[in-house]
């Protein structure tokens, strides 16, 4: 496998071109996955388009890919699969504090020794703002309210110098008080 990432929560998503050497240069090749949120499509690991998997819920995914040849011999291989993204240390929030931290963004697969830039993207981000050292947190002038909002969503993008990003969705739920 060339690459062994995958960006969290990205349906569709390619993992990497499966890259098999075999002694006979005729040979054809069929491939097979044992999980089926993935697929491979032309030597292509990917994700199916209807899947997507959570760095929360699942930060290493294992794959064992079968490989058969034309003439019917196979060889199987496990991969460990790193779920690559940006984290917050609490998907969730009191309501009626306006302001209040949510908690310090981390970013898993990134090259992190550079400076980063962070940008805010969707409709729920306007409540929302990420200040210096990826702390994510309320704006001053806003106040969650369950009753009103029980859930906000946003995309939070973050940009090495090198021009290098990832893109996640974020989901937070407010606390009832």
């Amino acid at each position: 496998l060339s690459a062994n990432t995958i960006q969290n929560g990205l349906s569709g998503a390619t993992v990497g071109q499966i890259l098999v050497t075999d002694e006979d240069s005729s040979e054809s090749f069929t491939y097979s996955v044992n999980d089926d949120r993935f697929e491979i499509v032309d030597g292509l690991l990917k994700l199916k388009s209807d899947q997507s998997i959570d760095y929360n819920s699942e930060p290493l995914v294992d794959l064992q890919i079968t490989v058969t040849d034309s003439g019917g011999i196979e060889y199987a291989e496990i991969m460990t699969i790193k779920v690559l993204g940006i984290v917050v240390e609490n998907a969730s929030f009191s309501e009626n504090e306006a302001g209040s931290t949510i908690g310090y963004l981390s970013v898993i697969g990134l090259d992190t020794t550079s400076s980063l830039t962070y940008s805010l993207s969707g409709e729920d981000a306007r409540f929302f703002e990420i200040t210096a050292g990826g702390i994510l947190k309320l704006k001053d002038d806003f106040q969650a309210d369950y009753e009103r909002d029980a859930n906000y969503q946003f995309n939070i993008t973050i940009t090495n110098d090198t021009g290098d990003s990832w893109t996640t969705i974020m989901t937070l739920t407010v606390e009832d008080v």
